[in-house]
């Protein structure tokens, strides 16, 4: 048996070598195609009656109207896909919703008048004001 896997100067033979790396990624890859084809299986639709419950579920927590539910009802079983559009990309506020949000910050006691017509403005102009996410203040 020694002398099928090493030669006279003590060496692995490149055959043997190959073949064994090839086995090993054989059965690698068999172990991970049935990891990922069983994962495409578990994942599946959920039918009309299980979005009723979570919906009615959701209109008894107060947490949205019934007219929104049907909404929401509709483009699930319709396959839209009416999200929130997150980050940069989504919509712009006009100048009456920032006032708005102002106005209901101050009422709130969570920003003066002149802290609200400041942001007001930079918020406009497009000026940024306030902390850099991800920096660290520097102590005078």
């Amino acid at each position: 048996m020694k002398k099928i896997i090493w030669d006279e100067q003590n060496k692995l033979r490149k055959e043997i070598y190959i073949v064994l790396i090839s086995v090993c990624l054989f059965v690698g890859a068999i172990f991970f195609s049935e990891k990922y084809l069983s994962a495409d299986e578990m994942i599946t639709k959920p039918t009309e009656s299980e979005v009723r419950s979570k919906l009615e579920k959701l209109i008894d927590e107060g947490k949205i109207t019934e007219d929104e539910a049907e909404i929401k009802l509709e483009a699930i079983l319709s396959g839209e896909k009416r999200g929130k559009k997150r980050g940069m990309f989504g919509k712009k506020p006009t100048e009456s919703e920032i006032r708005s949000k102002l106005e209901k910050l101050i009422d709130e006691g969570k920003i003066t008048e002149d802290e609200a017509e400041i942001k007001l403005e930079a918020i406009l102009s497009g000026e940024k004001i306030g902390k850099k996410r991800g920096s660290f203040a520097r102590q005078p």
